[in-house]
């Protein structure tokens, strides 16, 4: 008979032996899940939720705004008459729509001559301008306004103050060029003729190079050269007779345009 043939064994895979120490990342995770966020989630949740509160609020009051803007703008352009704006200015106070309401209002006063009430409607304009988009214009707008206002009430020297004021803020040469213009004409009003010659010579630098601007300073400037010479040809006769009273200031020569 064959001999018995031993099988073989054929060796098996082992596993490697477990070690049994913990792994340092879950551990970590699981503390600080366990320390952190599960005695703290339900804080979490209501902030969260009220984030979302808040977020919702703020674009229902910007889309109401916006309605408002819509409906207060809407009532400025159908106001024809100078009651029906400051009905807009009334109605929609604190608003843009209030002061470009206000400074059409001046404007419509100043031309039919009220110029005390539109002095006070364009001061109003200006503060209410506040800082949006386009406040800065309708702020300037009405501060040159004010200023023709109160020149044209008789106030030159209040005039001269508010046209300097003014031309010093305004954005433009153009603008600037009109401010001292006025500035000039206000104090050659009241006799102040070194004065008006700096506000002059300040328009010229505003001028620039336009002609039209260089001949409104070229005028403003032969005027105020006219009024030298009949103050100087005044001075022999207040010297021959000092009690003779003193003579009126110049006048301007043209009326003070329209804002």
């Amino acid at each position: 008979m064959a001999p018995n043939k031993i099988a073989k064994d054929t060796p098996r895979t082992q596993p490697p032996p477990s070690t049994g120490a913990p792994d340092p990342a879950t551990d970590a995770i699981a503390g600080l899940y366990a320390r952190w966020i599960l005695p703290y989630s339900w804080r979490v949740a209501l902030l969260i939720l009220g984030v979302l509160a808040c977020v919702a609020l703020v674009k229902t009051m910007a889309g109401r705004r916006g309605e408002s803007d819509g409906a207060a703008f809407a009532a400025l352009s159908k106001a024809e008459s100078t009651d029906a704006l400051l009905a807009v200015a009334r109605d929609h106070d604190g608003t843009a729509v209030a002061a470009r309401a206000q400074l059409e209002a001046a404007r419509r006063l100043y031309d039919e001559g009220k110029y005390d009430q539109a002095m006070t409607k364009f001061a109003l304009a200006r503060k209410a301008a506040g800082s949006g988009a386009g406040a800065a214009a309708v702020a300037v707008a009405a501060s040159l306004g004010e200023a023709y206002a109160t020149e044209a009430s008789g106030k030159p020297e209040a005039a001269e103050k508010s046209f300097a004021d003014t031309a010093g803020t305004v954005p433009s040469e153009a603008l600037a060029l009109d401010a001292w213009l006025g500035a000039g004409r206000c104090a050659k009003a009241q006799g102040k003729l070194a004065e008006a010659e700096k506000y002059y010579g300040k328009a010229k630098q505003a001028a620039g190079d336009s002609p039209f601007a260089r001949r409104r300073v070229d005028e403003a400037s032969a005027a105020l050269s006219s009024a030298r010479y009949a103050q100087r040809a005044e001075e022999p006769a207040k010297a021959a007779d000092p009690a003779a009273p003193p003579a009126a200031a110049p006048a301007a020569a043209t009326p003070p345009p329209k804002p």
